[in-house]
């Protein structure tokens, strides 16, 4: 059997490896391995997305995610993992120490700066569906706000105790968008209403905020905040 076929099958078999675990397997000099990885690489039969690791071509995408950087699917990915939204992610955001970015095959990984590694499900490396909400809150200049609203909608299984355990900390300009953004959601539920309740329990200040950066919009007084996305785009996704 060619040392390029065992390569490719060990590495197919793990998903990812790294040089050194590769190395361990004996299979000829440490230079022609490199020889041997850097041409694989170029024909494509495995990828490498950063120096000293290599990913089969028939990889899980979210297994991998959580494996090339330690951290915890989140943000639109953990949506998509709930059933919350229904377009599939090429985008795969993972809360993490580090921030980088990856090209994986048709994937590009993302890891943005975890705000902490609470509520997280251990065994999957996703975050439950209270933290992704509240991720995607404090990240909603990479996560639309209609998404977030359609996730919240769609959301059957969230801890709603433990999100406003999440958010019970956070600065009035976060309960001012984020108790808006409740308001005008179709359907309220028991649930979403003691949320906006929370939220105006928790606005220590009345200082007029933007809904998203700074731009003309309609000014909300019960909020003191300019929507400047408008409804008719933040309900875009509502049938």
């Amino acid at each position: 059997m060619k040392i390029e076929t065992k390569i490719k099958e060990y590495i197919e078999e793990a998903e990812i490896l790294s040089f050194d675990i590769l190395k361990g397997f004996n299979l000829t000099s440490e230079k022609s391995l490199r020889v041997i990885l850097s041409n694989m690489v170029k024909k494509r039969a495995i990828l490498s997305p950063k120096k000293g690791v290599y990913v089969s071509r028939n990889f899980d995408p979210f297994k991998i995610a959580t494996i090339l950087e330690q951290g915890y699917i989140s943000l639109t990915t953990a949506f998509y993992h709930y059933h919350f939204i229904s377009e599939y992610p090429f985008t795969i955001y993972v809360a993490s120490e580090k921030i980088r970015n990856y090209k994986l095959g048709n994937y590009e990984l993302i890891y943005f700066k975890a705000i902490n590694f609470k509520y997280v499900n251990v065994k999957n490396k996703v975050a439950l569906p209270e933290k992704a909400i509240y991720d995607s809150l404090k990240y909603y200049k990479i996560v639309p706000l209609k998404k977030t609203l359609e996730a919240i909608y769609h959301a059957r299984n969230i801890n709603w105790d433990n999100f406003m355990r999440l958010i019970s900390e956070e600065k009035s300009s976060f309960f001012q968008r984020l108790g808006y953004l409740l308001s005008i959601m179709p359907k309220k539920n028991k649930k979403i209403n003691e949320v906006i309740e929370f939220c105006r329990e928790r606005i220590r200040e009345r200082s007029k905020i933007y809904l998203y950066e700074r731009s003309k919009g309609v000014f909300i007084k019960e909020w003191s905040l300019i929507d400047n996305l408008g409804k008719k785009e933040l309900l875009s996704w509502w049938k």
